[in-house]
C-alpha cells in the first residue's frame, strides 16, 4: 500500500566519509521526530561501492528507513533513482546535511494539497549559526528559491523540495550537467505548466564549514550556470557564455548585480536586519569573486576541479 510521502535521502557533500554518515545520523534522527500523522517512508540512496560501509546504527535511527542501492555515482542521479523506487504520491528530497525543523515535512505535504496545479514545492534553508556572516552568506547563497511574495518560484531548492511523483518522473532531474543545473529541471516543470511554490514553513538548517565549503559551491555553480548556456542557447544571457574568456567581467557584474537584488528583495528570511544589509552587499563582491575560476574554467571548456561534491 502506497504511503503518504517519501523521502528521498542522499548525501551529495564528501559521500563516504565519517563526515556524511554524521550528517545522516543527525537528520535521520531530525525525520524521527516529524511533526506528521501520515505514513512515511524514508529511502536512502547509495552508490554500491559505500553499500557495505554504512554504519549498522544508521538503520535503527528511523523505523521506516529503506537503503536502495545503485550503480550511480552523482547525487542527482541518486535522488532519480530514489524517485523511481518510492510508494507514494509525494516525493521529498532532502540532503543528508540538513536538519528539517520538526514541521517540515507537515507544511510540505499540506501546501502541495492545497492547490492541483503545485508541481513542486521549495523550502527554506539557513545555516546553523547565528553569526552574521553565516546569516549574510545564507541570504547569498540560499536565497534563490525565495520569491518577492510566498506564492510562485522560479527555481527549485533541490536539498528540499517536495513534488508530485509523477511530475518529478516526468522532468527528472539532469544526469549531466552538474550538481546546481536544477535550474534545467525548473524550467522544465514550469513550462510544462505547472506551478512552483515556495513554503517558509518547510525550514531546514544546512550545515556549514566555513570558507571551504563556499569556495567549493561557488567553483561549482558558476561553473554551471556558463556550460548550461553554452549547451543551451535559449537560457537567458546564454550570449555571456558564448563570448568566450573577455566575458568573464561581464559573468562578474551580473552576478554582483543578482546578489545585491537578494540583499534588497528578501533579507528578513534570514535574519538580515535591516542596518546590516550593507555588510552583505559587501560580501556579495567577494562571493561573486569566489565564482570566477569556475566560470574561466568553462568558457574555455575546462572541466571542475578539486571538489568534494558528487
Amino acid at each position: 500500500m502506497a504511503c503518504d510521502a517519501s523521502i528521498i535521502f542522499v548525501s551529495d557533500y564528501k559521500a563516504g566519509e565519517d563526515k556524511s554518515w554524521n550528517d545522516m545520523r543527525a537528520a535521520l534522527s531530525a525525520l524521527a521526530e516529524q511533526d506528521f500523522d501520515g505514513s512515511v517512508e524514508v529511502l536512502l540512496v547509495e552508490e554500491e561501492r559505500y553499500i557495505s560501509q554504512i554504519p549498522e546504527d544508521l538503520a535503527t535511527l528511523h523505523p521506516n528507513l529503506k537503503i536502495v542501492s545503485s550503480t550511480k555515482t552523482n547525487s542527482y542521479a541518486l535522488a532519480n533513482v530514489g524517485v523511481d523506487a518510492a510508494d507514494s504520491e509525494f516525493v521529498v528530497l532532502l540532503d543528508a546535511d540538513c536538519i528539517p525543523a520538526k514541521a517540515w515535512l507537515q507544511h510540505c505535504i499540506k501546501r502541495l494539497r492545497s492547490n492541483q496545479m503545485i508541481g513542486v514545492v521549495s523550502g527554506k534553508t539557513r545555516y546553523p549559526g547565528e553569526s552574521l556572516r553565516e546569516r549574510c552568506l545564507a541570504l547569498l547563497s540560499r536565497s534563490y528559491v525565495v520569491p518577492s511574495d510566498r506564492q510562485a518560484t522560479r527555481h527549485i531548492s533541490n536539498n528540499n523540495a517536495g513534488f508530485r511523483r509523477a511530475i518529478f518522473l516526468q522532468y527528472p532531474l539532469p544526469e549531466s550537467s552538474g550538481i546546481y543545473a536544477s535550474r534545467l529541471q525548473a524550467i522544465a516543470i514550469e513550462r510544462g505548466g505547472w506551478t512552483m511554490a515556495f513554503e517558509p514553513g518547510m525550514e531546514v538548517i544546512h550545515d556549514f564549514e566555513g570558507w571551504n565549503m563556499e569556495r567549493d559551491i561557488r567553483h561549482q555553480m558558476a561553473h554551471n550556470l556558463i556550460s548550461m548556456r553554452q549547451a543551451d542557447p535559449s537560457l537567458p544571457y546564454a550570449w555571456v557564455a558564448n563570448m568566450g574568456v573577455i566575458g568573464l567581467p561581464v559573468y562578474f557584474v551580473g552576478r554582483l548585480l543578482q546578489q545585491w537584488n537578494k540583499c534588497i528583495r528578501v533579507p528578513s528570511h534570514f535574519g538580515v536586519r535591516a542596518f546590516e544589509v550593507p555588510v552583505a552587499m559587501a560580501l556579495a563582491v567577494w562571493t561573486s569573486a569566489l565564482e570566477l575560476p569556475g566560470a574561466l574554467r568553462a568558457l574555455r571548456s575546462q572541466p571542475v576541479r578539486d571538489t568534494v561534491y558528487r
